[in-house]
């Protein structure tokens, strides 16, 4: 506010008139502002059975600020949305949950479920989620990657038996989690003290 004051000159003792005059200003939304919008560091696959839980927090995803003083940039843990990316080399989504509620929402995940995942696979999801301040709504979506590792193949222990001065056959076998045994590569690592063993592809 601030005061007003008329003179007309004439020099007489009701020449001047002061009158106070207010100035109102209203309030309008501004909209927040969502300066960065980050994807978390990829993660590698774990080795079950250990649990190797990540978790990743949607709101440190991205750096939100809204000017009018009542209105918090505030994560809508309903809005929650998680699809495959296309880059992805899977498709599973079941060991993904959406824990958490506002700012704490976040993505939980036990890696070793994607154990399967051979050395430079990845899986990969995109998390769409509404960022609420007020009135407005924004949405936003950040990508989670988790890295396929290299797993070490695991040989099955057997036994054969036939008789002496005769040739005994078998099979070897063995495990990995990244392939299938048709993709694996067999040889002898020590033989017999009696003997000969020879591997045939």
């Amino acid at each position: 506010s601030y005061v007003l004051t008329a003179d007309d000159n004439s020099g007489t003792a009701n020449a001047v008139d002061t009158d106070p005059v207010t100035i109102t200003i209203h309030g309008a939304n501004d909209a927040p502002v969502v300066s960065t919008v980050t994807n978390p560091a990829a993660v590698n696959e774990g080795t079950p059975p250990a649990l190797s839980l990540e978790q990743f927090f949607l709101f440190s995803t991205e750096t939100a600020t809204d000017a009018d003083a009542n209105d918090t940039p505030t994560v809508d843990e309903s809005s929650v949305s998680i699809a495959v990316n296309g880059a992805s080399d899977t498709a599973v989504t079941g060991p993904l949950a959406i824990n958490g509620t506002g700012n704490t929402t976040r993505i939980d995940v036990d890696t070793a479920n994607y154990e399967f995942l051979a050395e430079g696979e990845q899986a990969v999801f995109d998390v769409t989620f509404d960022l609420v301040s007020g009135p407005d709504t924004v949405q936003r979506t950040t990508t989670i990657t988790i890295d396929g590792v290299n797993d070490a193949p695991v040989a099955i222990a057997g036994s054969v038996t036939g008789d002496e001065d005769s040739a005994i056959n078998g099979t070897v076998t063995a495990t990995d989690v990244d392939t299938t045994q048709a993709n694996l590569v067999f040889s002898l690592d020590s033989g017999p003290s009696n003997g000969n063993v020879t591997i045939a592809a």
